[in-house]
């Protein structure tokens, strides 16, 4: 990986900052950077002049005066992290400032090995985009999924409120019904002419239906309990379920 990327480099716009023209001979000589699209300049005035015409990929420095601290300074705050030139510093004896402005400082010795660093530095790079390229990728997805949980959960909330207000409804308009027919099998009840067996078999068939209103009304009861994790009854589910389904089913007995 880092073979190919240091060949790759031999295209790249290579900006060297000198603070004079016999250094600026002797670095590219130093250094090998003739395969290189090297550009070199003396003084901070023309290093400001052409990064006005091209944008360097790699900026080698060499003079840790003011003011060539103060253009490294900008040239790391104005670019973003995708298009900001790798900086690397030559300095026997680096301050802090030089540091903090430098992707990487290195000794005037290390000079023959300044196409490795910089390959090293572009692998570094290129790492750091991609991953910014991941981290902002998952954010974007991370924020559609809190969208879609918002509206699921509001989706949720109408569907059990829905679906409370139809049980409820359901089991009222039930319940005043019951009420008549079971007041008109109390009434065949007590009259001596009324066949028996059909009393006893509407009484049957409201005490069934008696049942399955109260099963309704207690499955509601438990499921909002436990939709909103709580639960103060202690009869399980799956019982009153079951119960349900055998109080329900017709018997031709």
């Amino acid at each position: 990986m880092q073979m190919r990327v240091e060949n790759a480099i031999q295209d790249l716009p290579i900006l060297i900052i000198c603070d004079d023209e016999q250094l600026a001979c002797d670095t590219m000589k130093q250094a090998d950077l003739a395969a290189y699209n090297a550009v070199s300049v003396t003084s901070v005035s023309d290093a400001q002049h052409l990064l006005l015409k091209i944008r360097p990929q790699v900026i080698i420095a060499f003079d840790e005066a003011n003011f060539t601290l103060n253009l490294l300074k900008a040239l790391t705050s104005d670019f973003e992290t995708a298009v900001r030139p790798i900086v690397i510093s030559v300095s026997d004896d680096p301050s802090g400032d030089l540091f903090s402005v430098s992707d990487h400082v290195i000794p005037i010795s290390y000079l023959p090995h300044i196409g490795q660093i910089i390959a090293t530095q572009m692998v570094r790079i290129q790492k750091a985009i991609s991953q910014q390229k991941q981290f902002t990728a998952l954010e974007a997805h991370n924020r559609q999924l809190g969208q879609e949980l918002v509206v699921a959960i509001q989706k949720s909330a109408e569907i059990a409120l829905l679906k409370q207000t139809i049980i409820h409804s359901v089991s009222h308009e039930l319940r005043t019904p019951m009420l008549q027919v079971k007041s008109a099998v109390a009434l065949l009840n007590e009259d001596e002419h009324t066949n028996r067996t059909v009393v006893e078999l509407a009484m049957e068939a409201t005490t069934r239906l008696e049942g399955g209103i109260r099963n309704v009304t207690l499955l509601n009861e438990l499921m909002n309990e436990t939709s909103d994790g709580q639960s103060s009854s202690a009869v399980p589910i799956i019982q009153i379920v079951q119960a349900a389904i055998r109080n329900l089913g017709r018997s031709w007995e």
